[in-house]
């Protein structure tokens, strides 16, 4: 084998050997940040926070309303908003805002003819509609407790708000 095959055989395995070792600290770098993600994440026990979705729990011997927000991608020309029980039934509906952007709305607990709910897990459903009558794009965002937090086999942080598990990254703001 003549010097220049030798030097570029030797060249190859070095950058080989470089790129294992590269491979190896990205694995070191990747499980540190999934460690911070579980700090992150143990620090949002026990606080209120609002995530993006549409299902929440509500107790009205611990809750007298419960504050959800909107988003409208355009200003409808009409806006309705319902609370669905877990069971499918429409126990509230209400008028919405009729302003693009961001909006939100207060329950407080009763269904459509004043009664007081029970203790369960809700949905809330904007059906906005333009002056043509097609959808305008709506999506919500709905409060809770964390009161726990997983870790995913893909190393993502759950959090436990009511009785869903939220990623991490669909909270939206913390109280």
């Amino acid at each position: 084998m003549d010097t220049a095959q030798f030097t570029s055989q030797l060249v190859s395995f070095s950058q080989v050997e470089q790129q294992l070792k590269s491979n190896a600290d990205l694995d070191k770098l990747v499980a540190s940040a999934n460690n911070n993600q579980a700090s992150l994440g143990l620090a949002y026990i026990g606080k209120n926070v609002a995530v993006q979705g549409n299902s929440f729990d509500f107790n009205p011997s611990t809750e007298s309303s419960v504050t959800i927000g909107y988003n409208l991608a355009s200003a409808p020309a009409t806006d309705k908003i319902s609370i669905v029980d877990s069971s499918g039934n429409v126990v509230y509906s209400t008028q919405g805002s009729l302003n693009s952007g961001q909006n939100s709305f207060t329950w407080n607990g009763l269904d459509n003819n004043g009664n007081a709910v029970p203790a369960g897990t809700y949905t809330v459903q904007v059906n906005a509609m333009d002056a043509t009558n097609a959808a305008v794009a709506a999506t919500t965002d709905v409060p809770g407790t964390v009161s726990g937090m997983e870790t995913a086999s893909d190393g993502t942080v759950q959090l436990q708000v009511g009785s869903q598990l939220v990623p991490l990254a669909n909270v939206t703001a913390v109280y």
